[in-house]
């Protein structure tokens, strides 16, 4: 009776420990959890609707600018605005290839290479390839009215854009857009400017090709129409 008494005690100690023992490690868990850091920071969602659908918009306004080309150009025109408006959308490719071979969307708040200069160096490129394309057109006074067009489309996602940004980063952002110009860049950068934060693999993986082969179509299009007299 006594041995079974004292077995019986044992086998309670043990079931006790080992109850201990799952408890401590699922606190243990518990704990790795909660302190362990998000991997994935909050992502940016377009909400209205300019913001959310300014891509196809865009794509539709160049092919529908390509089309007007088609029928309406002013050959004479198009022959002195033809080159400068592809230097000039040459240059707004170069400039979104620079912010996409530096941007690592949602890790960080860029501030270096092209955003060194000025907060939007993506929506600036797109804007010059508008007035390169506009000029390339050979319609007289697309290289106004369309980047016009463009601003009035893509001014409202900088915006939310922006509140978004604010909303993640506070102080830090506020600070930097005290500091730095939204579209027209300053002449003076950070020396976190430099090239070597650029990435040709970076502006792969933010799919900055798709940019380059559309525009390359489109001013292959344009000169062979300057060609036709």
């Amino acid at each position: 009776m006594v041995q079974r008494t004292l077995a019986q005690q044992s086998e309670s100690r043990n079931l006790d420990a080992a109850s201990d023992t799952r408890l401590s490690g699922t606190a243990e868990i518990q704990e790795e959890a909660v302190s362990a850091p998000a991997q994935d920071g909050p992502r940016y969602r377009q909400s209205g609707f300019w913001p959310r659908q300014r891509l196809r918009l865009t794509l539709l306004g160049f092919i529908a600018l390509l089309v007007a080309s088609v029928w309406w150009r002013d050959v004479v025109w198009m022959s002195h605005t033809f080159w400068p408006g592809a230097l000039v959308t040459l240059c707004g490719v170069a400039l979104r290839v620079w912010a996409a071979g530096t941007l690592c969307k949602h890790e960080a708040l860029a501030m270096h290479g092209p955003y060194a200069f000025m907060r939007h160096p993506l929506y600036a490129g797109t804007g010059l390839v508008a007035i390169g394309q506009g000029l390339m057109s050979g319609i007289p006074f697309a290289g106004i009215w369309f980047p016009m067009l463009w601003l009035a489309l893509y001014r409202p996602a900088m915006r939310e854009e922006e509140g978004f940004l604010t909303s993640i980063y506070g102080d830090q952002y506020r600070d930097y857009a005290r500091r730095v110009p939204a579209l027209v860049p300053r002449l003076w950068g950070h020396k976190s400017a430099l090239p070597g934060d650029f990435s040709w693999s970076q502006a792969w993986r933010n799919r900055e090709y798709e940019g380059i082969l559309v525009n390359v179509c489109a001013a292959l299009i344009y000169g062979c129409l300057s060609a036709l007299r």
